[in-house]
Formats: C-alpha cells, structure tokens, sequence
C-alpha cells in the first residue's frame, strides 16, 4: 500500500514524500507518505533543501494542532519526478496536457 501510494503522488503530482521517523539512535522506524499538495521545497542560503509542510487540524488525532511543519532534508524521502530545477519534479499528465494544448493550438 505505501509503494502504491508514493506511486500515485509522483505520477499525479510528479512529486512523492515520506516523512522519515528515526530512534535514538538514527535508525529509520517508520515512513509515514505526505500529500505532495501540501508540501513546498526551498533550498536556504547554504544550499541545503528544506521542507515546508501545510498540515490540517484532522491530519493527526495525536497532535491536532494545524500549521506549518519544516523538515531537514535528512527527515524527507523525497522521490522526484522529471524536473528542471533540482527541487521538483513535474506532473506527468500535467507535461501531457501542455503538449497537446500546444500542438492542438499550432494545429489551428
């Protein structure tokens, strides 16, 4: 079910995340997916990404609390799509839709 879920992100968002949950001692205990609508990627000014998560208020029954959430790269498995920029990828139907509005528009 979560290589099902990944899969659908990146193929409708051309982006798939997965919070990782570490122990004590670094070892990786859980990979919980994250809506690729609700997360933005930046790099800071020492070039590393960084993780803006948009979380709502029904999201977690053990945390309501909503807001924002960032993360450190090494707290993200983030799988990208085709991209252009070294952050994210693009949405393939999204590069599907394009290519036939501009050939139907060289058409006309």
């Amino acid at each position: 079910m979560f290589q099902e879920t990944l899969m659908s992100h990146l193929l409708l968002w051309g982006n798939a995340y997965a919070q990782i949950i570490r122990d004590g001692t670094g070892r990786v205990l859980a990979l919980y997916p994250l809506l690729p609508s609700k997360m933005t990627v930046d790099r800071a000014q020492n070039g590393e990404l960084y993780y803006t998560y948009r979380r709502d208020s029904e999201e977690s029954r053990a945390n309501p609390k909503a807001g924002l959430v960032y993360l450190r790269s090494d707290e993200v498995l983030h799988i990208p799509g085709l991209g252009f920029d070294g952050l994210i990828g693009y949405s393939p139907i999204a590069m599907a839709k394009n290519a036939i509005g501009m050939a139907i528009a060289c058409e006309e």
